[in-house]
């Protein structure tokens, strides 16, 4: 039974490593018509922050849910520089790789 418990435990620990680990690894993708449903920034373990101004900017990661193009929707982690950029509702292209937003250039055609 201790062997069980183990084997799960070792099972839990190698995927949450290979996960922490390939996260950011990947092909660069461009999604051009991507739109901004939402902006949010969690502390370190992982609580969301209503008030990031109390924060220092390097205590806090900066998140972006994107509706891509195909209608899927999925949270890209991003730099301070480039939260600070975004507003909800923008549609633009989206530079991204693996879970990281890289890039987003608003559309100025006005759609």
């Amino acid at each position: 039974m201790a062997l069980v418990g183990g084997l799960i435990v070792l099972t839990g620990i190698l995927v949450l490593l290979v996960v922490c680990l390939t996260r950011r690894l990947g092909r660069e993708q461009s999604y051009s018509g991507a739109k901004i449903i939402a902006l949010f920034c969690t502390n370190r373990q992982g609580e969301i922050i209503l008030h990031p101004v109390e924060y220092a900017p390097n205590k806090l990661c900066y998140y972006a849910c994107i509706r891509l193009p195909n209608g899927e929707t999925d949270e890209f982690e991003c730099s301070y520089a480039l939260f600070q950029r975004l507003r909800e509702e923008m549609v633009g292209r989206a530079v991204c790789k693996g879970n990281q937003l890289l890039a987003f250039q608003p559309d100025t055609t006005g759609s």
